[in-house]
């Protein structure tokens, strides 16, 4: 095919950004009606099925015209992704981690992996209204109840940042059958919806803008009878069927790169393009594309999924059929959301049903199934890793496991690709608690990689090693890996951070404050250092060293110095520099023991205050619940409290 020398204005499967502004088409009222309803509400939900191009309308259509009347932030993805590795994440909500990646997908992940919404969007200087979009939000309700925690802490930490940030304004894009789900889950954490949009299917009119605009945006004029046609033609529904009401935006934009690829060099016309069998041959397109992609993707022999699709959708007059999602004799469970995914079907909202993505599209899946045989032919998979990645995103670790050792296996003689796959396994048997399992696939990708003398790759690998080691209690061996990846990444202050913990633990108390103080000196206003140094200033008696890192804390990010860690160490430290009331000391520490009723820190700090404040019976109390917690406080720690109530034992036998 010929093709005229300007860039394709026809973006295909693919969904438009930003700099397709300029050629995005036939959503000029939904655009202006979603941008009103974000800047004024603040909490607005898009939806509409799948493939209708809600992400489309949010990147090209809505952001750019929001973009002069507030601070809006790139497009949030729910949708799992991957992490440096997983096991190096401490206090990691996936669903929280996803979200500020694509914020700032150059930010450290042991950084990000720390840090609420709320956290993230204080962090960040901006302007006095904040715009967030979430697309993908269906990925919420993709997952197992295994991750339903993560779920409700996400949303609980939407809800916050709402409370916290005055001007946030945030916009849920969710697909059509998952959004009884969204509001349900919204109202759990006290979110109710300002507003609302649903996006329908191009209608007649806007779909023809859809296809002269980006034409005519680049030089090239598409005769208005030409985009009249094959708009009618996609809204046939053959034999038997009434016509459609709407155009999908994903079949629009295959028949315009049909008419696209036709065009002789240089044309600045299409008036002499044949554009007979156009639209059926963009489906043909569609069909054969989605069938390859997922047969690889799934694993599934593409004459297999190919003969299926043919005798399973559509009937013997060429009707769309509904199927079953529970009845893919022969299929993997998932391959229904795959090609839903491929824009190849629809699911039905609540009925566990698919179909066809449209009454044409079936017509031209008949065609094929009564004509030659015009199987798609097979193509090598892209990603080794993709169906693992999926069955992860979608809370199937037992699948994704397998997939991956499938895949590691299938590339061996390839150590590079090979210390991925053993990575994401780490990652997958992290997620499953399979702690050991994950130790030997990351010592095995640091392995290699380190005979590759990668050391970039060595050192993210080292830390989730040493993380893992002290969840396990082998603290020394901890150490050693830390240590090992403050070498190979000495300018990571994340890392240094994981070493200060490790020492800490490990009863390094004076090393760990070392480590802490040089994270200080590079970035003084670091809020997870000061914190945690406050702390541990306040278990070493430090009380004006202690007061003087929390005070900072309370002055740069208040919501984390009232986290009960934060006010328990506060408590201490004012009661040990008898500064104020200890009666206040009191009641502060028992706020925080209250507010984290399992923490053995927060407790035994809580029970050292109780006793310098005279309240023995509190004290012990306390102390019996820090020693029966998990982890438990420290040996010296426990010392200090049971001189404390020794100390007043002997004073009231003397009175």
């Amino acid at each position: 095919m010929s093709r005229p020398a300007a860039p394709r204005p026809y973006i295909g499967t693919r969904a438009y950004d930003a700099a397709g502004a300029p050629l995005f088409a036939g959503r000029d009222a939904e655009s202006e009606a979603l941008a009103d309803a974000w800047l004024t509400g603040r909490a607005t939900i898009l939806s509409g099925p799948a493939g209708v191009g809600r992400t489309s309308l949010l990147r090209a259509g809505v952001m750019p015209r929001v973009a002069p009347r507030a601070d809006v932030l790139p497009l949030g993805r729910v949708a799992h992704v991957t992490a440096p590795p997983f096991g190096a994440l401490r206090r990691h909500n996936p669903f929280t981690f996803a979200v500020l990646r694509s914020f700032a997908p150059n930010a450290a992940g042991t950084w990000l992996s720390e840090r609420s919404v709320a956290d993230y969007l204080l962090d960040r200087a901006g302007g006095s209204r904040v715009l967030v979009a979430l697309d993908d939000v269906e990925s919420l309700f993709r997952d197992p109840d295994d991750r339903a925690g993560h779920r409700r802490g996400f949303l609980a930490q939407l809800q916050e940042a709402l409370r916290v940030v005055p001007g946030l304004h945030l916009l849920f894009s969710v697909r059509e059958k998952r959004l009884a789900d969204l509001l349900a889950h919204l109202a759990e954490v006290g979110v109710d919806p300002t507003g609302s949009l649903r996006l329908d299917p191009l209608g007649r009119s806007p779909a023809r803008a859809a296809l002269l605009r980006p034409a005519a945006a680049v030089g090239v004029t598409v005769p208005e009878a030409v985009a009249d046609r094959l708009v009618g033609e996609l809204l046939d529904g053959g034999p038997d069927e009434p016509s459609a009401s709407g155009v999908e935006p994903t079949q629009l934009q295959l028949v315009g790169l049909e008419i696209w690829d036709a065009l002789p060099p240089h044309a600045d016309s299409a008036t002499d393009v044949d554009a007979d069998g156009a639209a059926d041959r963009a489906l043909r397109r569609l069909y054969a594309d989605a069938v390859r992609y997922v047969a690889a993707d799934q694993r599934v022999p593409v004459s297999e999924l190919d003969d299926w699709v043919r005798a399973a959708f559509v009937d013997d007059a060429g009707r769309r059929v509904r199927v079953e999602a529970s009845s893919a004799v022969g299929m993997p469970p998932d391959v229904f959301g795959a090609l839903e995914d491929r824009h190849l079907l629809l699911g039905a909202s609540g009925t566990g049903q698919f179909e066809l993505a449209s009454a044409r599209l079936a017509t031209v899946v008949w065609s094929l199934r009564s004509g030659p045989d015009t199987a798609p032919e097979p193509q090598p998979a892209g990603d080794p890793l993709r169906a693992a990645k999926r069955a992860r995103a979608d809370g199937d670790l037992g699948t994704a496991a397998e997939r991956g050792r499938r895949a590691s296996r299938a590339l061996a003689g390839q150590p590079r690709a090979v210390a991925t796959a053993e990575s994401f396994l780490g990652d997958v048997a992290v997620e499953a608690g399979q702690l050991a399992e994950a130790e030997e696939h990351y010592r095995s990708a640091a392995e290699i990689y380190e005979s590759l003398e990668d050391t970039a790759a060595v050192g993210p690998l080292l830390a989730a090693l040493g993380e893992l080691r002290l969840r396990r209690g082998k603290i020394t061996d901890a150490l050693a890996q830390l240590r090992g990846a403050v070498a190979r990444l000495p300018g990571s202050l994340e890392v240094r951070l994981a070493l200060a913990r490790a020492l800490w633990q490990a009863g390094q108390l004076r090393g760990a404050a070392g480590v802490y103080g040089a994270v200080l000196t590079v970035a003084p206003d670091s809020p997870a250092a000061l914190d945690e140094r406050g702390q541990l200033r306040a278990d070493l008696g430090e009380a004006g060293g202690a007061l003087e890192d929390l005070g900072n804390l309370a002055r740069l990010r208040p919501e984390i110095a009232a986290r009960p860690g934060a006010r328990s160490a506060h408590a201490l430290a004012l009661a040990m520099a008898e500064r104020g009331s200890i009666i206040d000391a009191k009641q502060e520490a028992l706020a925080a023991a209250a507010a984290e009723p399992r923490g053995g820190q927060v407790l035994i700090r809580a029970a050292a205050v109780a006793a310098r404040a005279n309240d023995p019976g509190n004290a012990a109390t306390l102390l019996e619940r820090a020693e029966a917690a998990e982890p438990r406080p420290q040996p010296r720690q426990v010392a200090e409290v049971r001189r404390l109530l020794l100390e007043l034992t002997s004073a009231s036998d003397q009175g």
